[in-house]
């Protein structure tokens, strides 16, 4: 079948895909596999729909193939995508720091999308990690859970020395409804990086805290100027 995936037609193409769905198991997965990363391109598409059809197989034995460098890794992550409802969020969390940027950028993806609360104590034990891509990705899946821990291991990462992680946090905070800490907030307005300076000002804004304006305060008698900007826009956003 995969051999004659190569000429086949449209209409070919499409029994020669189900057929060859319902043939994958996880023995015959090697064949499979190995028709992937020698067929031409339409072989090669017409496997991907196969594999992300296929009910018989486990997509967890896909994961291993994300480190084989003779193998095409982006069909592999379609069929991971495709298969989403069977993986293991965890097993794909501990993958994904392997990868190149944009297969761990859809890896992530993958796990925002099936991640649930059971995911939340191992993704926050991730967040001091040393990949701030990898940081990046997981404070944005966090921000899926308005809880206080979430809230309180985000705003810990607030003081973070990149300013990319920075940002990350203050986008997720914005999202938490109701559990942003105002004097957390009202510190990053001091924040030296312009960027970061307004997605705070937001995120206060935003938040909306009763006790806003007792942090508010004190940057609003900052010796930097641009703080006591910051402050300002706040103060004219939620100011009565």
């Amino acid at each position: 079948i995969i051999d004659a995936l190569a000429n086949a037609d449209r209409q070919e193409t499409a029994g020669f895909v189900n057929v060859l769905a319902s043939l994958i198991d996880n023995k015959s997965l090697p064949i499979v596999i190995a028709g992937l990363s020698d067929g031409n391109q339409r072989a090669s598409s017409a496997i991907v729909a196969a594999l992300s059809a296929a009910p018989g197989y486990s997509p967890q034995l896909l994961l291993p193939l994300l480190d084989d460098p003779k193998m095409p890794r982006g069909p592999i992550v379609s069929v991971l995508g495709a298969q989403k409802a069977r993986l293991n969020a965890r097993d794909l969390l501990t993958r994904a720091y392997s990868q190149e940027p944009t297969e761990k950028a859809a890896l992530f993806r993958i796990i925002s999308e099936i991640a649930d609360h059971s995911l939340v104590p191992e993704l926050v034990s991730r967040l001091e990690g040393k990949d701030p891509i990898a940081r990046t990705h997981i404070i944005s899946i966090l921000a899926r859970f308005n809880r206080p821990d979430v809230a309180a291991a985000l705003q810990a990462q607030l003081k973070d020395p990149n300013k990319f992680i920075r940002q990350a946090v203050l986008n997720a905070l914005a999202r938490l409804d109701g559990n942003a800490d105002p004097a957390l907030l009202c510190e990053v307005l001091r924040d030296p990086d312009t960027e970061t300076q307004q997605k705070a000002i937001d995120a206060v804004v935003r938040a909306n805290h009763p006790d806003t304006m007792l942090h508010l305060v004190k940057v609003l008698k900052d010796e930097n100027e641009s703080a006591r900007r910051a402050a300002v826009e706040v103060l004219n956003e939620i100011g009565t």
